[in-house]
């Protein structure tokens, strides 16, 4: 019971100090969301409405939001993990990866407004589910979780934890880039759709999507997706663990 009292307060002080210090890297995506669906959806629409091109364009808006709430938890994650921190980290009468899964989950939280306000904004433009709204919002968390893992892995690498926000930020625009944001798998060869199911932004995407265009669920991306963040988020807890020992 402590344990879940000490675990807690890690995850609420973590994130009161994001939401205080860190409002910047939370508030840019989310006036990017508010833009995004204010003019590119409904512009569409008129445009060419029979097509329903705009189902497309929200659909790949939500998927992008997604990115932005992942990404956004990644380098909150780096950034507070700056040595400075560490101290704080090593006085927590906790196993250090259960305060860094703390930490990360606190991190996560903090960046999903831009996930949140997508889904409320899609509304507007697209038929919403229950489903919708529960798997967006899921997908969010385990992309954060996957890319808070991988900013981990990053960071353990350098000499200097607080300097790794650059080469997170180039991993996961490179993971960005690698996913099937602006197409479905179904257009790409079988080996590369399987390659591609390995970057952990990539089963978050297509779960979202199957739901909003098809009404059911992925099964290969609802797989994937719990499993790649697991993944992910415990080796960049081990090899972050390892690194702070060490500092």
């Amino acid at each position: 019971m402590n344990s879940a009292r000490l675990f807690t307060s890690v995850y609420a002080h973590t994130l009161t100090r994001l939401l205080k210090r860190r409002s910047e890297v939370i508030a840019a995506p989310t006036l990017s969301v508010i833009l995004e669906f204010a003019l590119l959806p409904y512009g569409l629409m008129l445009y060419g409405g029979a097509l329903q091109f705009h189902v497309v364009v929200v659909t790949a808006l939500v998927a992008t939001s997604t990115l932005s709430a992942a990404l956004a938890a990644a380098v909150l994650h780096v950034v507070e993990l700056r040595l400075g921190l560490l101290d704080q980290i090593l006085q927590v009468p906790l196993p250090r990866h259960i305060v860094l899964i703390a930490r990360a989950l606190a991190a996560v939280t903090a960046a999903l407004p831009p996930a949140v306000l997508s889904v409320l904004l899609s509304w507007a433009y697209v038929p919403v589910t229950v489903t919708f709204v529960a798997v967006s919002l899921v997908a969010s968390i385990l992309a954060g979780l996957s890319l808070v893992g991988l900013a981990s892995l990053v960071g353990s690498l350098s000499k200097d934890i607080s300097k790794a926000s650059f080469a997170v930020s180039l991993a996961s625009s490179a993971l960005t880039l690698l996913s099937p944001v602006y197409f479905p798998l179904s257009v790409l060869p079988r080996w590369l759709a399987v390659l591609l199911l390995f970057n952990p932004l990539t089963p978050a995407i297509e779960l979202a999507r199957s739901v909003v265009l098809s009404g059911a669920l992925d099964v290969t991306s609802a797989v994937a997706l719990p499993a790649s963040s697991v993944v992910w988020l415990t080796a960049g807890t081990v090899a972050l663990k390892r690194r702070i020992e060490e500092a």
